[in-house]
């Protein structure tokens, strides 16, 4: 794990708690409800706070300025000694965990440590405003979320981010921001914490403090997390970099766009648009947002960060996600389709009213169509109306949660991927083999009778590439590369016990992975409830092998088992042991992980893993570890049609 780090060349870490406050300052709410119980107990040191002036009939009156004074009685009064003590035994506990903490951090990762009081970078402190929260040499920044007592969670945590950020902004080395709570923190708190911070999501990620005081959970996490930094830190300087350039850019598009004259938009309508049907609005639209991605690409800071970006390879995944965020739904989604309001009553205005790529829904259900006539058959104009019975086609497709499993039937329908709907990222399954149709004069009727209603509009390519799916006979067109296939699915992690027979690991663990890949092969990447379960599963794993080793050790003696048998049963045994205490092995158990073929057993990581294909295949005893990935029952053809 030290040898992660130094490669990572991680030398400097601050931990900021306020664990690390004075008592009166870090009370949690289980200290200042044992504080109150103590006090209530005696009412003449109750009459004598209240002839101070701290009336403490109620626990809310129990302020920072009381607490103080209850601090300063118990200097000359047993009771309230008494009373102190207990948030005494409450403060060092808490900070006796994080010191412990520190001290590993310091002798496993062979890094200097810094420990930093909450109240020190209070925002009520106008003194510390000035002051940058951490050095400047630090690299990685452990952030508790829970400080400061009674203020809304995560206030001023998010405040020290921001503060981080604008120190580290336009430097090479910002840190990494781990943060940490004694609570799981749900994914929608943590957006909201990233967002209000303005920290790349690559730079920052959740660890309950359970975790981090476990040794083999934090040292996976860790090893992650560590060997992600460098190319967390250059996409927070691509970021940063495309950001700060975008303003420059969008002043100087605008200017070409207010130096247009009334007569070069003229132009545009009538010798251009006019006979076309295409309305102005959309087409200057289209202009803009044309030159905006021009002038970012040819724009010398934005090339820059963007060679250094086209270099990452991803070698090593982190271990706390598994299925796309919504943010890279949101940002796919807007390549995909734009929302759309209901279709007008009256074709009046074209850009309002039905065009290609038109997607309907039907009330909040899973059903969809997509209009796939094509464009030119849809465009009118006063002069040049469309035939009341030109056919008008919709082809059916299904919403399903990116997080489902697909079926095999279904891998094999064309697919619309991520799309961002109701806030939930989906994929559309498409269906080319049946297909809607309406009279142009009939569109609300059609509308009406399937109770469906326009949500949205398909950019054209996308759109192009379905209707390419149903009509073989148009052109193929090359796709933006959407991001990699992903299907989740189950996994089975198995060991052998003394009489041969497997032993399932994964049993008492719901345990997920995902598939990845293209037509060249699938990858597997275990899934976030398998990597929380791994150490667990390890220790399983190894005390089960010691058991088949000393049974195997016992045949041996007896004649019953061969030198060769002894060997591979101490040799499983080995790996796993070494396995659980190499941070390295545990990050490498995350994948991905080339999936064999058919009947086929491909082992890994020097063995310790064997992965099955499809069908019956079998491994060598000397492999501690075996994997199956579970089948998605398919469904039968009948079904999809329904």
């Amino acid at each position: 794990m030290a040898e992660i780090f130094r490669q990572s060349s991680i030398g400097a870490v601050a931990i900021i708690d306020d664990a690390f406050d004075s008592p009166e300052q870090s009370m949690t709410a289980a200290a200042t409800q044992a504080l109150f119980d103590e006090l209530s107990q005696d009412q003449d040191l109750l009459a004598g706070f209240i002839a101070a002036g701290h009336d403490l009939q109620t626990i809310d009156h129990l302020t920072l300025e009381a607490i103080v004074a209850v601090k300063a009685t118990a200097k000359h009064n047993a009771a309230a000694q008494a009373a102190w003590n207990h948030v005494k035994v409450f403060a060092e506990a808490r900070r006796t965990a994080l010191d412990e903490f520190a001290v590993d951090l310091s002798e496993d990762l062979k890094v200097s440590v810094e420990k930093i009081s909450a109240a020190s970078l209070s925002s009520a402190d106008t003194a510390t405003e000035s002051k940058n929260p951490v050095d400047d040499a630090v690299d990685v920044v452990f952030l508790d979320y829970e400080l400061q007592e009674g203020e809304e969670e995560g206030t001023l945590s998010s405040e020290i981010v921001d503060r981080i950020y604008r120190q580290f902004a336009g430097k090479e080395k910002a840190p990494l921001v781990i943060l940490m709570s004694s609570k799981k923190l749900d994914d929608k708190a943590l957006a909201a914490f990233q967002r209000r911070t303005k920290v790349l999501s690559g730079m920052f990620y959740f660890v309950p403090k359970d975790e981090l005081f476990d040794k083999e959970k934090r040292h996976y996490r860790l090893a992650a997390f560590a060997k992600s930094l460098a190319t967390g830190r250059t996409l927070q300087r691509f970021v940063t970099g495309v950001e700060a350039e975008l303003k420059t850019i969008q002043a100087k598009v605008f200017a070409d766009v207010r130096s247009l004259s009334i007569g070069d938009f003229a132009f545009l309508q009538k010798l251009r648009l006019h006979e076309d049907g295409q309305p102005l609005g959309e087409y200057l639209l289209w202009l803009m947002n044309a030159h905006l991605v021009k002038e970012l690409l040819v724009s010398g800071g934005v090339r820059a960060v963007e060679s250094k970006v086209n270099a990452l390879s991803f070698e090593d995944l982190p271990p706390t996600q598994s299925k796309p965020s919504i943010s890279l739904a949101t940002l796919y989604s807007s390549a995909v389709l734009r929302p759309m309001g209901a279709l007008p009553e009256h074709a009046t205005d074209q850009a309002e009213y039905l065009q290609f790529g038109d997607l309907f829904r039907k009330k909040k259900g899973k059903q969809v169509w997509m209009c796939i006539t094509a464009p030119c058959d849809l465009a009118f104009s006063p002069t040049r109306p469309i035939r009341s019975g030109r056919s008008i086609l919709f082809l059916p497709g299904t919403l399903q949660p990116i997080d489902k499993a697909m079926k095999p039937f279904e891998q094999r329908q064309p697919r619309t991927e991520l799309v961002r709907i109701d806030d939930k990222a989906f994929r559309i399954i498409w269906d080319p083999k049946e297909v809607a149709r309406a009279d142009w004069s009939d569109i609300h009727a059609w509308k009406t009778g399937l109770e469906v209603e326009r949500i949205a509009r398909l950019n054209t390519p996308f759109a192009l590439e379905i209707q390419r799916s149903f009509a073989s006979d148009l052109t193929r067109i090359g796709m933006p590369a959407p991001p990699p296939f992903y299907n989740p699915t189950r996994v089975r992690l198995v060991v052998l016990d003394e009489q041969g027979k497997e032993v399932e690991l994964t049993a008492s663990n719901r345990c997920d992975g995902y598939l990845s890949g293209d037509e060249r092969g699938m990858r597997l990447v275990m899934g976030e409830s398998f990597m929380d379960a791994l150490p667990e599963m390890l220790g399983k794993a190894e005390q089960i092998l010691e058991k088949r080793f000393k049974a195997v050790e016992a045949k041996r003696a007896g004649g019953k088992a061969t030198p060769g048998n002894v060997a591979n049963a101490e040799a499983a045994r080995d790996k796993v042991a070494a396995a659980r205490k190499d941070a390295e092995t545990l990050s490498a158990l995350k994948g991905p992980f080339q999936v064999p073929l058919a009947n086929r057993v491909d082992a890994f990581l020097d063995e310790l893993l064997a992965i099955a294909g499809e069908g019956d295949a079998d491994s060598s005893d000397h492999i501690p570890l075996r994997l199956t990935i579970l089948p998605v029952e398919d469904a039968p053809e009948a079904a999809q049609a329904a």
